[in-house]
């Protein structure tokens, strides 16, 4: 799955890798691999009063984007995107 074309998995992606190896798994390679911009993300910090919420921090590894996620909101778009990914390829879920 591609992040350009699915942004939230490739955020997601980016928490899983990073959690696993301490960055994005491409980061550990020379040259990256297949991503050639991997992301890392890690959760930034938990705020609320009453409902608590978490962001996740991300930045891609040459540093030419970054930013900060809502982290249900990412979720919920993840599963957006595989929904959308199964359709495109004809795949049920």
């Amino acid at each position: 799955v591609h992040d350009l074309a699915y942004p939230a998995l490739g955020i997601g992606d980016g928490v899983a890798q990073t959690k696993k190896h301490g960055v994005a798994l491409g980061a550990l390679r020379q040259p990256f691999g297949k991503n050639q911009d991997p992301i890392t993300a890690r959760i930034g910090h938990t705020h609320g009063d009453g409902t608590v919420r978490v962001d996740v921090d991300w930045a891609r590894w040459t540093g030419c984007a970054s930013g900060t996620e809502d982290a249900l909101d990412l979720a919920r778009r993840c599963v957006q995107e595989w929904k959308q990914f199964f359709a495109v390829h004809g795949l049920n879920p």
